[in-house]
């Protein structure tokens, strides 16, 4: 298992955990970055895409649950997720 697989890993982990989530996809889209500038700096660093629907979106705006996502995930931002796309949803939606 790769860095970028070990990540994803920990990622639906947490997210699992802390959002009890109706639905989650985690995509690891590293391969389509590597050799970017970024990338070579910081080749311990992934790319992953996101979409989640949970009832703790519920009532909130976009802006409030990804803060809510990135206070999360934010040990592994400082280290492990370079660039991270968010789908997220409410149970209405």
């Amino acid at each position: 298992m790769n860095i970028y697989e070990i990540t994803k890993n920990d990622i639906i982990t947490i997210l699992q955990a802390e959002f009890k989530p109706l639905s989650l996809e985690v995509i690891d889209e590293s391969s389509k970055h590597q050799g970017h500038a970024e990338a070579l700096l910081h080749p311990k660093a992934g790319h992953y895409r996101v979409t989640m629907t949970s009832a703790n979106f519920d009532g909130l705006s976009q802006i409030k649950r990804h803060r809510l996502v990135y206070e999360k995930l934010a040990d592994l931002m400082d280290s492990k997720i370079h660039a991270l796309s968010l789908k997220l949803s409410a149970t209405n939606e």
